[in-house]
């Protein structure tokens, strides 16, 4: 008999271990899907069941797996429920421990009620925590303007700056190009002037603002300085031009393009005529210091006749050092075939000038250009009519520090530490340096691989290389105290400015994505349901056990135990079986909604969220659901254990002799 007894029990441990390894299967294998489809919804705006229902079978599965340990704690509370002095207590902790699986339902389901309203209340703040994340990546900065046609570009720094609570201001410049035959975008702020890349801080190597800092610190010689106090509006020229030839002589237009102090390229144009010197005044379109001549532009259009001129620019006051031009044109014209005054035919030159050429250059203090130019060769159909020229070469020049994103690094066409040649699709090249690393650029697209730099350097780096600085995309706009509601309605009551967003409105147009609104309500829902749920069932539970157990209390009764004493043992019995179920049920719903959210959490095109989702345990929200889910239920069991209490003696004692 002893042995059968044995091999029953063994037999009955073998069915529990069996079905341990099938709930957790079950529970890992949901989790597996999940991390692997990631979305429930599929391609064709439908849902996937199995997916759909895999948290589910996880909650499940895992409360199942939790209430293993509920004998083992009723084992651990019998001993020391019988130390304690009276007949509540050990009486209490004995039932617990003698009749602990017929407590396993309503512990179960008070456990799956707390797990799902911890689980809904984790995912929320998770959700929470995500949409700030990714609203912040999104703008960039506390704002965000697209800049209109209302504001001239020389003009919109001053105009950001001017905004309510501005504290740091620059522009935000893409240019798109290649690093060998990979294509990669470099996105350009001013790091000495602008504010801190939006970047959270686990995605970088170091502190993002120690990342950015040293990228705008060794910038390389380039153009010509023009030095001068505040905002420079306007050089004052002395212009004069001779001319050979017969016929009217076309005036020559003369473009200037400077680079102000964020990096930025500007342009302005004077016409000189033929004649004797005079003073014309040269628009600056470049406001602050920080001013470089950069390239200028000499053009000839509609000239019927091949000339010499000889063009003077000079008393350019602020000229910081002589300018030295060349021809920017990758196939240097052959000036003997242009005629240039003077110039031998030399070894190996093309023979062909199409278009103006540089014959002769004297550089000197304060002069902006003292040149020798041949005119177009209007022999031909489709004459080249403009030249233009510059002071920097692009050998010797030092690399520009960037940083790199996770999608250039993971091609593996770069690496940090590498040295690489970026070539613009505009034109011009660039020697950069990869210094760091970041997980992705903030502000722009993650639609292809990037790279982070200084505007100024990257500007040099294009300068140095025959190229212009691109013009800007947008603005960031750093605010004091990351407060943008006086800066976002300066630029909504003013539409010159162009188009703002800030934080607070990229959030809200995530919330307002029907998938996003549609996950909170539900989650909502259940946050309010499921300790509602977890009290009524409890009740009726205690209720049904006060009912059932009705002749075990009359005993009692007779035994001398008082009333209040038979509904203390009543009421110690269910709130510990309710406590142990709600500590459980609500660290198994925090450690549910930490390892499912982060998976399960898609954008509007179904792919992962990005900056991937922070599983922080709102502990304090969680604890309170649970505290007042508890003190409902102990407000419920007192008041049912007071009136279950009161135990007809006569009647239950005549119904136990009648049976």
């Amino acid at each position: 008999m002893t042995r059968l007894r044995l091999r029953v029990a063994r037999f009955a441990g073998a069915q529990r271990l069996g079905a341990d390894v099938a709930l957790a299967a079950v529970a890992v294998l949901g989790w597996l899907q999940l991390r692997q489809y990631r979305s429930p919804v599929t391609g064709a705006d439908g849902l996937d069941p199995v997916l759909v229902l895999a948290p589910v079978a996880m909650t499940g599965a895992a409360a199942l797996l939790v209430l293993r340990f509920l004998p083992l704690l009723a084992r651990v509370v019998d001993p020391l429920a019988r130390r304690a002095r009276g007949l509540v207590l050990p009486l209490g902790g004995w039932q617990i421990g003698r009749r602990a699986a017929r407590h396993a339902g309503p512990a179960l389901v008070v456990t799956l009620a707390l797990a799902v309203a911890a689980l809904s209340s984790t995912a929320l703040a998770i959700l929470d925590r995500g949409d700030r994340d990714q609203a912040a990546f999104q703008v960039g900065a506390d704002l965000r303007v697209e800049p209109g046609e209302g504001v001239a570009p020389e003009e919109r720094r001053g105009a950001y700056e001017a905004l309510p609570g501005a504290a740091a201001v620059t522009p935000v410049i893409t240019s798109e190009g290649y690093v060998g035959q990979d294509a990669v975008a470099v996105t350009t702020v001013n790091t000495a002037r602008g504010p801190v890349p939006a970047l959270r801080g686990d995605l970088a190597d170091a502190p993002v603002r120690d990342l950015v800092a040293p990228l705008g610190r060794g910038i390389p010689e380039h153009g010509l300085p023009v030095r001068g106090e505040g905002s420079l509006r306007e050089l004052p020229l002395r212009v004069r031009m001779a001319a050979s030839g017969g016929g009217d002589v076309v005036p020559v237009r003369l473009t200037v393009h400077f680079e102000d102090g964020d990096g930025l390229g500007r342009s302005s144009s004077v016409v000189v005529e033929e004649g004797r010197a005079r003073s014309v005044p040269l628009k600056v379109g470049v406001r602050g210091g920080g001013v470089r001549i950069l390239q200028i532009d000499l053009s000839m259009v509609g000239e019927r006749v091949r000339r010499t001129y000889r063009l003077t620019v000079d008393r350019v006051p602020g000229l910081a050092r002589a300018a030295r031009w060349h021809d920017l044109r990758a196939d240097a014209p052959d000036r003997h075939a242009a005629y240039c005054p003077g110039v031998r035919r030399e070894r190996g030159a093309s023979g062909e000038a199409p278009g103006p050429v540089l014959c002769q250059d004297t550089p000197g203090p304060g002069t902006l250009v003292d040149a020798v130019l041949r005119g177009p060769d209007v022999r031909l159909k489709y004459p080249a009519w403009s030249v233009r020229l510059g002071t920097d070469r692009a050998k010797g020049r030092p690399a520009a520090p960037a940083l790199a994103g996770d999608a250039l690094l993971d091609s593996g066409a770069i690496r940090v530490g590498d040295t690489v040649t970026v070539r613009r699709s505009a034109g011009g090249s660039a020697r950069v340096r990869i210094v760091g690393r970041l997980a992705a650029v903030p502000g722009v697209p993650r639609d292809r691989p990037r790279l982070l730099a200084d505007s100024r350097a990257m500007a040099a780096q294009w300068a140095l290389s025959g190229a212009l600085p691109e013009a800007e995309e947008a603005w960031w706009v750093g605010v004091r105290g990351a407060d943008t509601g006086a800066a976002m309605a300066a630029v909504r009551a003013d539409p010159r400015l162009g188009k703002a967003v800030d934080v607070p409105c990229a959030r809200a147009e995530l919330a307002a994505d029907p998938l996003r609104r549609g996950a909170r309500g539900a989650l909502t829902l259940c946050l309010v349901l499921a300790p509602a749920f977890a009290v009524i069932a409890f009740a009726l539970h205690t209720v049904v056990s006060a009912r059932s157990r009705e002749r075990e209390f009359a005993l009692l009764r007779a035994l001398g135990v008082r009333r209040g004493q038979v509904a203390a043992y009543l009421w110690t019995e269910q709130l510990a079986l309710a406590g142990v179920a709600a500590v459980l049920g609500t660290g198994l719903g925090a450690a549910l909604a930490s390892v499912i959210m982060p998976v399960v959490t898609v954008d509007a095109e179904g792919d992962p969220v990005f900056p991937s989702l922070v599983t922080q345990v709102p502990w304090v929200r969680v604890g309170v659901t649970a505290g007042v889910t508890a003190a409902v239920i102990c407000a419920v069991v007192t008041v049912a254990a007071r009136v279950l209490g009161r135990v007809d003696l006569t009647r239950v004692l005549r119904v136990g002799e009648e049976g």
